[in-house]
């Protein structure tokens, strides 16, 4: 196993929000690597489903009052908000979903 440096990989995981496939893009290694790394030097694994909210620098309230108010208060579409928070629509999906808040129903066409 590479060993990478510690202080930069922590940096990049628990401030800059880097998935593991972010990390092993910028070190050039496998996300297996990744993994060991972190493991060796005891960085704790953060858990799935709330990257949006670390790289926004949010709890997951104030993620899902933005979120509730660019979706049903300012109707924004889901892919305006992927642009707005420079995120993809999967991710935005997944946190509406994740954080309880409803789906619009399509309008009808009169």
């Amino acid at each position: 196993m590479r060993k990478l440096p510690k202080d930069e990989l922590s940096k990049l995981y628990l401030e800059d929000c880097f998935t593991y496939s972010d990390l092993a893009k910028h070190f050039k290694c496998s996300p297996n690597t990744i993994l060991s790394n972190l493991e060796l030097y005891r960085i704790p694994k953060l858990s799935k489903g709330n990257h949006l909210s670390r790289q926004l620098k949010l709890s997951n309230n104030e993620l899902k009052e933005l979120l509730y108010d660019l979706y049903w208060q300012k109707e924004m579409s889901v892919s305006a908000i992927s642009d707005y928070l420079q995120s993809t629509p999967y991710t935005i999906w997944a946190n509406l979903r994740r954080l309880g808040i409803n789906r619009r129903l399509p309008k009808r066409k009169s």
